[in-house]
């Protein structure tokens, strides 16, 4: 038997940057810009729309996760 332990579960340390890193994530310094390039002026709708998406989806893993505080992220 192996001492090394396999850990399943997020941490509430683990769950914060997991959150902080969707939320800054895949291109988001670079988005305002691309966004304008494509769409002028009427780009900061979409924008705002996903932002406020981004924020329900967060919430809803929040959510599940206090639900139930026994399951691993992938349960």
């Amino acid at each position: 038997m192996s001492k090394t332990t396999i850990k399943t579960k997020l941490s509430r340390r683990q769950y914060f940057f997991m959150i902080v890193q969707t939320e800054i994530g895949v291109g988001i310094l670079s988005l305002p810009y691309d966004l304008h390039s494509a769409a002028k002026q009427d780009g900061w709708i979409s924008l705002l729309i996903g932002g406020v998406l981004l924020q329900i989806v967060l919430l809803v893993i929040w959510l599940l996760a206090k639900r139930f505080p026994d399951k691993d992220f992938f349960q």
